[in-house]
This record gives C-alpha cells, sequence and structure tokens, in this order.
C-alpha cells in the first residue's frame, strides 16, 4: 500500500526471508499478464523508497546466490500494465526504473556489485528496446543524464553513443536512435539542446563573441544510416 507501516513491515520480511526477494509478477488470476515481471525492486523505485532499495540490494549480495541476484537485477516489467504512457518508456528492469525516479544510490549500489552492466545491449527493453540511458531522455531527466554519463565512476559510467534495441512496441519508432535523436524524435527541444551542447567545442572567443564547432554525430551523418536528427525532423509522422 506504501505506507510506511506496510513498507517497513516488507523490510523485515525480506530480511528474515531473502529469497521472496527474487519472487516477481506472474499472471493474473484472470491468465493474462498484467504486472508480469515486476519485482520488488521495480516497486520500490516507483514509489521512491530509496532505503529500502538499498537494503534490498545489500540483501542479494550478502544472501542470495549470485545466480539468483543477477535473475532478480535481469527482471523486468513487461506485462499489459506497462504497455501504456508513462509506464513504457521506464526502461524495463530495476535499474532504468531507479534511474528515471532518480534514485541515485540504488543505481550506483546495483552497478558496483557488477552483476549487471548498464551498457550491456542484452538488458534491453522488452517493451520499447530503450536500455536505461535512452529511458532517462524519454523523461526528459538531463540532470541524471549527465550524472550517469560524466559523474559516475568511469568503469561503470554509461555509453551516451548507445543506441536503442527494438522492442515489442516496434510501431512506436524509437529502435535505433541515440539518446539526441530520441530526444528529437519525441519533439524535446530542450533535452536536445542540452545533449548537443556536449559535442560542442569553443574554436575561439572575442569578448562578446564566441565561435563553437559542432561535432554532427546523430545529426547528419552523410550516409551511415537512417534516424539522424536531420532526417528525424522531416518526417511527416
Amino acid at each position: 500500500a506504501n505506507t510506511d507501516d506496510a513498507v517497513a513491515l516488507s523490510g523485515e520480511l525480506v530480511t528474515a526471508r531473502p529469497s521472496l526477494l527474487t519472487q516477481v509478477h506472474v499472471n493474473h488470476r484472470a491468465g493474462f499478464p498484467l504486472f508480469a515481471g515486476e519485482s520488488c525492486l521495480h516497486i520500490c523505485a516507483v514509489n521512491v523508497r530509496e532505503a529500502l532499495f538499498c537494503k534490498m540490494i545489500d540483501l542479494t549480495v550478502s544472501q542470495l546466490p549470485k545466480e539468483q541476484a543477477v535473475a532478480l537485477y535481469e527482471s523486468q516489467a513487461a506485462g499489459v500494465f506497462f504497455d501504456e504512457l508513462p509506464m513504457r518508456f521506464c526502461g524495463g528492469s530495476p535499474l532504468a526504473y531507479a534511474c528515471c525516479f532518480q534514485l541515485r544510490r540504488p543505481v550506483q549500489k546495483m552497478l558496483e556489485t557488477g552483476f549487471i552492466d548498464i551498457n550491456d545491449r542484452s538488458q534491453s527493453c522488452k517493451i520499447s528496446g530503450f536500455l536505461p540511458i535512452h529511458a532517462v531522455v524519454s523523461n526528459g531527466l538531463m540532470d541524471t543524464y549527465d550524472w550517469l554519463t560524466e559523474k559516475l565512476p568511469e568503469s561503470i559510467r554509461v555509453d551516451a553513443t548507445q543506441r536503442s534495441a527494438v522492442g515489442r512496441q516496434v510501431g512506436l519508432n524509437v529502435h535505433g536512435l541515440l539518446p539526441a535523436q530520441l530526444a528529437a524524435w519525441l519533439g524535446d527541444h530542450a533535452s536536445v539542446k542540452h545533449i548537443l551542447k556536449k559535442q560542442v567545442s569553443i574554436l575561439w572567443i572575442w569578448g562578446p563573441v564566441t565561435q563553437y564547432s559542432m561535432n554532427l554525430r546523430g545529426i547528419d551523418s552523410a550516409g551511415e544510416g537512417g534516424g539522424d536528427i536531420m532526417e528525424l525532423v522531416a518526417r511527416q509522422d
């Protein structure tokens, strides 16, 4: 119920029996996959229960076999409930959910276990094809984007040149996109400008005048493939 008492009781239960953490939602009692794949970690992220999230991560490391901990980290909320907005743009995995709800301590703790790689394309969202960085961009979280790509320790830092994979909802046309391209496709001007500034270098400054140089990666590829920003802004859909 996300009350303080319910959360405290949940903490006591998983402390007493850590194997409960491995349980995820299965089919609805009527037989269809409503919340299939959703775990305790997803629920902690959505309800911004950072302390309990961190406690659960510690329990996975100290009390669960590595293969069970990895399976939990790789679980994906992929039931039909998650096909709609805003759920389908949260990235599927507990790690992506933690990024989208800006829970930085759990994100870093999960990555530092070495059990999961934030750049692993095999863990892209089953619904959208998003990696965590794409989920962050789709929610316009530029402070978190900067933290993931610049401020995390280098060994666990996000690769901002990753393209989104192909998810179940292919009709969304959000696969094969760099973060800036995804922001352009979603019409998020502020995020496009923010990300493109990362590709800019200063050539010279003369008093109030500054000249910049911009890397055209992802903007205009001159034949590297579809999906560049110059193509996206001209698409009729």
